[in-house]
């Protein structure tokens, strides 16, 4: 066969002229230049199709256990996280309803937004753009953090965003210790006063003569409100409204995601700042939206401070 293939180029080179064969080679070594540019997308994706089908459900496992035993080891060599005082929210007992996946991915959120949360409490600059990671970054520039605490949170942001990029599902067990390893640093926040403060209203934040609010301008670190928790999954959690367009649901492109609730649509409601106003409106979820207990159907409403905001299984007060 060997044989074949070297005997018909061989005639196929005899028909070309021998000052014309090396631009012909050259020629050839174009061709096939310009097409691997030209493919070199598509090769990219073929090859990340590639990685992922090898990376089956006993492959992710792998990797994420190994990742949760190193910051394991980050946490143990870590003097900042030994003797803090703990909050109460712990493994995945108090998180029944959840899932493997959203016990990481409930963490995984609340990392993120009190990351968010120490830079603006330290007056740290912040855009809209800024990821978790920058944001680290710059507690550790800033000297609020050492340097081996910044690597260990940062580990847990890749953990996190390892459960997010898939669909697979880590072991109860891990997933549990993925949990207690996020809020361990939550803790050692709440300990050093970084998120425990008292927010006194803005003066923008003032009375109209008709009885609502006039909230200021979001911007980062400049919240025109804030969410809070009061029941339901999130209880206890916060989320500040630094947009104009804030988007609440189940999936993760939303400004606030809410895990493990059969009841959130993908993106389930939305609150906009208009001119001072804070317009709720629902974005035609399965169960609805709840406005200190009425159904908003298809018509937005304005909404003032101490307001209740039901989504699926949690309530929202506006602060």
């Amino acid at each position: 066969m060997e044989h074949s293939k070297s005997s018909l180029l061989s005639t196929l080179l005899s028909w070309v002229p021998e000052e014309m064969r090396i631009w012909l080679l050259f020629l050839i070594i174009l061709t096939l230049i310009f097409f691997i540019v030209l493919f070199r997308q598509e090769i990219g994706r073929l090859l990340e199709r590639l990685r992922n089908f090898h990376l089956s459900k006993n492959g992710f496992e792998l990797v994420f256990e190994e990742n949760i035993k190193q910051a394991k080891q980050q946490k143990r060599q870590n003097a900042d996280l030994t003797g803090i005082s703990k909050t109460g929210i712990r493994l995945e007992a108090d998180y029944p309803n959840l899932s493997s996946r959203d016990l990481v991915l409930e963490a995984w959120v609340s990392l993120k937004q009190n990351i968010y949360d120490v830079v603006v409490a330290q007056k740290i600059q912040l855009t809209v753009a800024t990821s978790p990671f920058e944001a680290l970054g710059r507690l550790k520039s800033a000297n609020i953090i050492s340097a081996d605490l910044y690597n260990h949170i940062k580990l847990l942001l890749v953990i996190g965003r390892l459960a997010a990029d898939t669909t697979k599902i880590p072991s109860k067990r891990y997933a549990g210790s993925y949990h207690e390893l996020v809020y361990d640093v939550l803790d050692w926040m709440m300990s050093n006063a970084f998120l425990i403060k008292v927010h006194k209203p803005s003066e923008s934040f003032r009375k109209t003569q008709v009885g609502g609010d006039v909230f200021p301008s979001p911007s980062p670190g400049r919240p025109a409100a804030r969410l809070i928790a009061i029941s339901g999954p999130q209880k206890g959690h916060h989320y500040n409204l630094e947009k104009d367009i804030f988007t609440i649901g189940a999936n993760s492109n939303n400004d606030l995601m809410i895990v493990g609730d059969n009841f959130v649509s993908g993106t389930h409601a939305q609150l906009r700042y208009s001119k001072g106003c804070i317009i709720l409106s629902d974005k035609g979820s399965k169960n609805g939206t709840f406005l200190n207990g009425t159904k908003l159907n298809d018509v937005p409403m304005a909404v003032k401070t101490g307001d209740k905001i039901e989504i699926g299984n949690t309530i929202f007060e506006l602060n």
